[in-house]
C-alpha cells in the first residue's frame, strides 16, 4: 500500500517483531500500553481519567514514533541524535509546521479511534469498595518509507484493548462480592478497535500479517494448544486469531468491532 501525506508517497510496510517491541516502549508512546480511565469511590462515584469523548468513551490515540535503530545492537535501541533529525526531515519534508502537523494529517488518513468502558461488568464493585479501571492496549505498528527520499517514520494504531479492575480500598462489602462474583477481579474483556478508513484497514492488516507470520515460524509447526498452559503465545495466538477474523471477515463483510480474547 502507498499513502501520501501531503505531497510525499510513502510505503507503507510491515515491522519485525523486536523493532515493533522497541517502538512501543519509546517515552510517547508506553504510557498507553497501560493506563487508568475510570476511577469509582463510595464516596463520590465514578469518573472517567484521562481524554474522552462527549460520550464518555475513552480515546484512542494513534502515535507515530521516528526511530533510527543503532546499527548492530541487540536488542534494538534507538540512536536518539539520528532519529531527532529524522523527525525534522519529515516535518519539512511533507510541509508541515510542527509535530502536530504531521499528527493531525496522520489522523486524517487513519482516523481517531475511541472505546467505551465496560463499566457494568464491574458495577458489583461500586458500593463494596473503592477501585479503579486501568486500560491495556496493544497497538499494530506499520512503516511508513520514502526510500528515494531518505524518509521514515512509524505509525502505532491502536488494535486491541483490554480492561481490569483493581481495588484501592476495601468495604465491608467486598467479600461478599467476592463470594457472588468469584471471577470478578479476574475478568480482562477486551475487545478488537475497527479500523476507521480504508488505509486504517490496510495498515492494520500489514501489521496482523507480519505478527501472524512471525508467530508460525515461532511455533515451528505446532499448535498452540501443543504449548505450555501458561506460555504466553498461547493468549497471543488467540488473540491474533480474532483480530484476524475481525479485519478478514468472510464473504466480504464489513470488518466488526467485536470482542476479543485478554489483552494483558
Amino acid at each position: 500500500m502507498k499513502i501520501k501525506l501531503n505531497a510525499v508517497e510513502f510505503d507503507v510496510l510491515a515491522v519485525p517483531r523486536a523493532l515493533r517491541t522497541a517502538i512501543v516502549q519509546q517515552p510517547s508512546i508506553r504510557p498507553g500500553t497501560l493506563r487508568e480511565v475510570y476511577t469509582h469511590t463510595r464516596a463520590e462515584g465514578g469518573k472517567i481519567v484521562g481524554p474522552a469523548s462527549p460520550q464518555s468513551e475513552a480515546l484512542l490515540p494513534n502515535g507515530v514514533s521516528f526511530f533510527i535503530p543503532k546499527p548492530g545492537v541487540t536488542p534494538v535501541e534507538i540512536a536518539e541524535g539520528p532519529s531527532r533529525k529524522m523527525s525534522e526531515r519529515f516535518v519539512e519534508a511533507i510541509g508541515a509546521r510542527d509535530m502536530r502537523e504531521v499528527q493531525d494529517a496522520i489522523y486524517r488518513l487513519f482516523g481517531s479511534s475511541r472505546r467505551a468502558l465496560p463499566l457494568k461488568e464491574f458495577a458489583a464493585l461500586n458500593g463494596a469498595c473503592d477501585w479503579r479501571m486501568l486500560m491495556g492496549t496493544d497497538f499494530a505498528v506499520v512503516h511508513l518509507s520514502a526510500s528515494a527520499r531518505n524518509l521514515s517514520a512509524y505509525v502505532v494504531l491502536p488494535a486491541q484493548v483490554g480492561f481490569i479492575a483493581t481495588v484501592t480500598e476495601e468495604g465491608e462489602g467486598l467479600a461478599a462480592v467476592q463470594a457472588q462474583h468469584p471471577n470478578l477481579l479476574n475478568s480482562r474483556p477486551g475487545f478488537i478497535i475497527p479500523p476507521l478508513s480504508e488505509p486504517a484497514q490496510t495498515a492494520r492488516r500489514i501489521a496482523l500479517e507480519q505478527r501472524v507470520r512471525e508467530l508460525a515460524n515461532e511455533l515451528d509447526g505446532r499448535t498452540p494448544a501443543e504449548l505450555a498452559p501458561d506460555d504466553p503465545r498461547q493468549s497471543e495466538a488467540q488473540r491474533l486469531s480474532i483480530e484476524w477474523a475481525a479485519l478478514f471477515p468472510r464473504n466480504g463483510q464489513q470488518p466488526a468491532q467485536r470482542q476479543s480474547a485478554n489483552v494483558n
